[in-house]
């Protein structure tokens, strides 16, 4: 759970970044992708916890 966290944090501190930085190391895509990827871990813990 702390990880899904941390990744959480970074994702929103890419997003909330200066827009006049264009050499970024990851570009949006890259972060939709890891929010979907967080979203379906997510919702697979819950649904374990739940069962």
């Amino acid at each position: 759970m702390k990880k899904i966290v941390v990744s959480w944090c970074v994702a929103l501190a890419f997003l909330s970044a200066d827009s006049a930085q264009a050499n970024k190391a990851i570009t949006n895509a890259d972060l939709i992708k890891e929010i979907r990827d967080l979203k379906k871990i997510i919702s697979t813990q819950n649904t374990e916890i739940n069962n």
